[in-house]
């Protein structure tokens, strides 16, 4: 009974989130609301339904396991937030098993996962607003923003990994949570943006901690003005954040930060690592090594191909990867035009793009896993793409352009003839005259 008082509960939050950015009744508006409904009723699919080879994804059986030792554990000792030091099986992905380990606790023990899923849909119904709310602010028509924020968030893979407890809606909410804030404060300073920003880095820390090295960089991009038609800004900024990069990595603090990038990288690309990555039917063994990144690069952004054979999840996959082909084509066209209008929002989302596509392909081992750690790097590729139509920019000065051809082509006003000055003669003199 609960269960189903936290799935209003969250509702609730979300009729609120959409009232308050005005856009109930609206089309975007009916879609979230939708959308929230549609993953919960997906749930029992995820739950029942062999989508990849191996059925329900690994993290989702496991979140709700130690969502249920935390629960177990807080009503022994009491309430704290759970981490690696209280069981090491948890590692670095703590936020989700605490926040679904509360909605369990609160439920008097009892499994909630409807509850979850609720939560996850929630997170993603923020994400799909905020992208929409962010492709407008860039200046893509209210159109564009609606199609493509559609489109995207009801893709296979999204609509999959939101409707159980998968961390990606959240993973998903803090990314362009903290890369969107970066850019509006790039744009326009704002102090609630800026909190926004640093809530969601923390939070990101402890859903997917690397991820927040990443969405970093467009904060420095914004900040540091390689954007900007000078050169003094970004010669000074690089400057400046080598000094404190210096003086950080010098400290124990630094050396900390250091010893977890070295030994997530090691971890992640370890043999023994991509081997057990590998398991299941989308399985790709592939070369290790610097040489080998071309072809990591291929199989990170473009599998699954659409020729290859597989489970229901990979060919529902092909979905989502040809979106994608479509989104990369779109963004390429975008950032033709972006360079010349907006380099600052340019360079800061290829900034999270880049690098992030770097780093899983030096992780590719299994295209199922692949189609759901990109996520990240398709939403922000699809926020590029949103630019490639025509934006509202464009059609203003399209429309300014037509007035000015118009008016040139009626040519100048046409003028009264003028008449001759004096009053008119009677008739009868002129008469007399003519005689």
């Amino acid at each position: 009974m609960i269960g189903i008082l936290f799935i209003l509960v969250f509702f609730g939050i979300l009729i609120a989130v959409v009232s308050s950015a005005k856009e109930l009744g609206t089309t975007i508006g009916s879609y979230l609301i939708a959308s929230f409904v549609l993953r919960l009723m997906l749930h029992w699919v995820a739950r029942n339904v062999a989508f990849f080879s191996h059925g329900l994804g690994g993290d989702a059986m496991t979140y709700e396991y130690f969502a249920q030792w935390i629960s177990e554990q807080w009503t022994m000792h009491g309430i704290k937030f759970m981490t690696a030091a209280d069981n090491e099986l948890i590692g670095a992905t703590s936020l989700p098993p605490n926040l679904f380990g509360l909605l369990i606790y609160m439920n008097g023990g009892q499994k909630a996962p409807l509850a979850c899923t609720a939560l996850v849909a929630l997170a993603l119904c923020v994400t799909a607003l905020n992208f929409f709310k962010l492709a407008m602010e860039l200046g893509a028509r209210r159109n564009v923003a609606t199609g493509m924020t559609m489109v995207l968030f009801t893709s296979p893979a999204l609509l999959f990994y939101t409707s159980d407890m998968y961390k990606d809606g959240l993973v998903l909410m803090f990314v362009l949570g903290a890369v969107g804030s970066a850019i509006r404060v790039s744009r326009k300073f704002s102090l609630t943006d800026v909190l926004i920003g640093v809530v969601c880095l923390a939070a990101l820390w402890f859903v997917r901690f690397y991820l927040v090295f990443l969405a970093t960089l467009p904060i420095l991009i914004g900040y540091m003005g390689f954007g900007s038609r000078g050169y003094l800004r970004p010669i000074v900024s690089v400057l400046a954040v080598t000094v404190v990069f210096a003086f950080v990595l010098q400290s124990q603090q630094g050396a900390n930060i250091k010893t977890t990038i070295d030994g997530t990288f090691t971890m992640a690309t370890d043999k023994a690592t991509l081997e057990g990555n590998a398991l299941g039917g989308s399985a790709v063994m592939l070369d290790q090594g610097i040489g080998s990144l071309p072809i990591r690069l291929v199989y990170t952004l473009f599998s699954p191909f659409p020729w290859m054979g597989g489970t229901l999840g990979l060919q529902l996959g092909k979905i989502d990867t040809i979106m994608f082909y479509y989104f990369m084509v779109r963004a390429v066209v975008a950032s033709r035009k972006l360079v010349k209008t907006d380099r600052a929002t340019l360079l800061s989302l290829l900034a999270f793009i880049i690098p992030c596509t770097i780093a899983y392909a030096f992780t590719m081992a299994n295209m199922g896993l692949m189609l759901r750690q990109r996520l990240p790097i398709v939403v922000m590729v699809a926020l590029v793409a949103t630019l490639s139509w025509p934006t509202r920019d464009d059609v203003a000065r399209a429309q300014e352009a037509k007035k000015r051809r118009l008016a040139a082509a009626k040519g100048p006003a046409p003028t009264e003839r003028p008449r001759p000055s004096g009053r008119p003669k009677p008739i009868a003199a002129l008469s007399r005259e003519q005689a």
